[in-house]
């Protein structure tokens, strides 16, 4: 039987959908884990697209690929990462609907629609397309509106440019290798099917893989989280352990999607929260947080210092009005932070924390999900997919290093 796209977007929400896991590419483990992927999780074939969805060229290649998936069935699956560069704030709006359209269920309707536009989509297209396909558009907006998906296709962007790839969509890799030439299905066919004979080749031969990248084992570690500010059912079978540097500014966009995780499961995932300051002039706001902590006001603190309401801090004066903005703005007591402040009274908490962090090899802040660590910065869908397998008892059993 021949497959179709169809018949892979129909793919039941309730069996494990072929695009989950890691593939092997040529000898090399090509980590798939937290990206959209079309075809069989064992295929010996991996195209890589780089593409954006403004894009004219990418929106060419959309047939010739479907048709490599159809006639290829179960030796061919290609991965999608965003490079919308070229295509403006257009292209950067696109790139994080679709993501959210990932997260939804739905990228690959989404791909599908928006390219039909023929590279002519806008903002507004895209959304309309979001719309068609079925998007929760409430959740999308939300998702916009916080920046949640940003770090994705920021991921993405920063792959293309540490393998030395060209900046302007589309780019196509086979078996990790850049097809250079007119793309179209002819060339795209010749790549795939010499990748194909390549890898059979090497099985048969029993030629032993060389790994570009190693998959860490999965295991659980015991957090200990008695006393540590946290939100969520108290019952939620999925602990969620936040290590991180306060007084980051770039924080904003991993708060935002702990706060969607307890969105998509309510009763499922509790945050807990441990302080990991990174130098020693974080060392205030994690006082100053710890005594919201102590008022009851912590998450009013945190979520504030997500959104960047931040001073500057650094010596007696900086210190000080620190304290005052950061209280003001928590609706803290000034006068018991700053009598916590004099006295040290969170440091050795704070100093405990950090030394566990450090114990676990927290270097830029990290998220444990059921005592797995996920390292910043994560992906949304890879955190989702880790509370998912949480809530059945397993673990995920590979991730990045």
């Amino acid at each position: 039987m021949v497959l179709t796209l169809a018949a892979v977007l129909a793919w039941p929400a309730a069996a494990a959908p072929p695009w989950l896991g890691t593939g092997r590419v040529h000898g090399f483990v090509v980590e798939t884990q937290g990206r959209p992927v079309l075809g069989a999780a064992d295929a010996v074939a991996t195209i890589e697209e780089f593409g954006a969805f403004t894009s004219a060229p990418c929106a060419a290649l959309a047939a010739p690929l479907r048709r490599l998936l159809e006639e290829r069935q179960g030796a061919v699956k290609l991965i999608f990462r965003h490079l919308p560069g070229g295509g403006g704030p257009d292209g950067r709006v696109a790139a994080e609907i679709a993501e959210e359209a990932f997260a939804q269920g739905h990228f690959w309707e989404f791909h599908e629609a928006a390219f039909a536009r023929a590279g002519k989509l806008r903002s507004d297209d895209a959304f309309r397309v979001a719309s068609l396909v079925g998007l929760d558009m409430a959740r999308l907006r939300r998702a916009l509106d916080s920046g949640l998906h940003r770090v994705a296709v920021a991921a993405d962007e920063r792959l293309a440019r540490r393998r030395g790839l060209r900046a302007v969509a589309p780019v196509l890799l086979v078996g990790g290798r850049v097809v250079a030439g007119a793309l179209g299905y002819d060339l795209l066919a010749s790549a795939v099917d010499r990748e194909v004979a390549r890898a059979r080749s090497a099985t048969l031969a029993g030629a032993a893989p060389r790994v570009a990248q190693q998959a860490r084992p999965a295991r659980r570690v015991a957090l200990r989280t008695i006393g540590a500010p946290s939100r969520g059912s108290e019952a939620a079978r999925v602990v969620l352990v936040e290590f991180a540097d306060l007084a980051r500014r770039d924080r904003g966009h991993v708060a935002s999607m702990i706060v969607q995780l307890r969105h998509d499961f309510p009763d499922g995932v509790r945050h807990a929260f441990k302080h990991a300051p990174a130098a020693a002039e974080s060392m205030a706001v994690h006082e100053i947080a710890a005594e919201a902590h102590r008022q009851g006001r912590f998450w009013e603190l945190y979520d504030r210092l997500a959104l960047g309401v931040l001073p500057a801090v650094g010596g007696a004066e900086s210190r000080t009005r620190t304290a005052e903005r950061l209280a003001q703005a928590a609706g803290l007591d000034l006068a018991a932070v700053k009598a916590a402040l004099g006295a040290g009274l969170h440091r050795s908490a704070i100093e405990q924390d950090a030394r566990e962090a450090a114990r676990l090899g927290v270097r830029d802040g990290a998220i444990f999900v059921d005592g797995q660590k996920i390292e910043a910065p994560p992906t949304y869908q890879l955190l989702r997919e880790a509370v998912e397998v949480a809530l059945r008892g397993g673990l995920l059993q590979a991730l990045p290093r």
